[in-house]
C-alpha cells in the first residue's frame, strides 16, 4: 500500500507530465475569428473582462484604462462620448474621436494593447449597416499573429441599435493560450465609413506553473520515489 508521501510524489509526477504534454501541443494553437458574440464567449478560455467605458467621464480623452491602452494612427485623439445613444451597445458611453465629428473614420487604424496577454479579445463596433454593402467592412487582427487571422464584420450579424447596428468581432486562441497582446481595428474597403466602438471584451486564464517549474517537480518527485524504493 502506498504511503502518503509516495502518493503525493506520484500526483506531482502526473500533474507535471500532463502539463508538459499540453505545452508540447502549443505549436498547434491558432487564432480563430468570430463575428458572433455567443460563439466567441463559448469558445473563449479564462476569466472574462468587459470594458464598457461607463466608468469614464464623457468628453475626456482615452489613452488607457487599467492595463489596456488605446491609440489611433490617424492623428486624432480618441474620446469618450455619450452624445448619441444610438452609437452604443452599453448604456451610454462609447468611443469616437475629436476630428470634425465624433465617429471614427476609414483612414484610421485603432490600436488596442494589453499589458498582460489575453487568450481571447474582441469588441463591438457600431455603424450604419448600409456602409457594409456600399463602403466595406471593419476588420480586427492581432498585430503579431503569424497566420494573419482576420475577424471581419459579417453582414446580417448586427444587433439593432435604434437607427444603426452594432456588430461584434473577436479573436480566440484555439488552445486557450495567452497570445493576444495588441489588436488593430481598421476598414477593408474603398468607401467612407463612420463608426464608433464599445465594450472591449477579453479573457485571461488562471496562472499555471511554468514548464521548468513542473519539470523540477517531476525530477524531485521521481528522485523521492527512487530513494523510497531503495530504502
Amino acid at each position: 500500500m502506498l504511503s502518503v508521501a509516495k502518493k503525493r510524489a506520484a500526483c506531482l509526477l502526473a500533474v507535471a507530465l500532463l502539463a508538459l504534454t499540453g505545452f508540447s501541443h502549443s505549436a498547434d494553437a491558432a487564432l480563430v475569428a468570430y463575428s458572433d458574440y455567443a460563439a466567441f464567449v463559448a469558445a473563449a478560455t479564462g476569466v472574462q473582462q468587459i470594458e464598457t467605458f461607463e466608468g469614464q467621464t464623457a468628453g475626456t480623452a482615452l489613452t488607457s484604462i487599467g492595463d489596456i491602452s488605446f491609440a489611433s494612427d490617424g492623428g486624432e485623439t480618441l474620446f469618450v462620448y455619450d452624445t448619441f445613444p444610438t452609437f452604443t451597445i452599453s448604456p451610454t458611453n462609447y468611443i469616437g474621436d475629436d476630428f470634425d465629428f465624433e465617429p471614427l473614420d476609414e483612414v484610421q487604424v485603432i490600436s488596442i494593447s494589453f499589458g498582460a496577454a489575453r487568450s481571447a479579445a474582441g469588441l463591438w463596433v457600431q455603424y450604419d449597416s448600409a456602409s457594409i454593402a456600399n463602403d466595406g467592412v471593419l476588420e480586427l487582427i492581432e498585430l503579431n499573429d503569424a497566420n494573419g487571422t482576420v475577424a471581419a464584420v459579417a453582414p446580417g450579424s448586427g444587433v439593432a441599435v435604434d437607427g444603426d447596428q452594432a456588430f461584434f468581432i473577436g479573436l480566440v486562441d484555439s488552445a486557450g493560450l495567452e497570445t493576444i497582446t495588441e489588436l488593430e481595428l481598421y476598414e477593408n474597403g474603398t468607401g467612407f465609413i463612420s463608426y464608433t466602438f464599445d465594450n472591449v471584451v477579453s479573457y485571461q486564464v488562471v496562472a499555471v506553473p511554468e514548464p521548468s517549474t513542473l519539470m523540477a517537480f517531476a525530477v524531485v518527485g521521481g528522485g523521492f520515489l527512487a530513494r523510497r524504493r531503495r530504502s
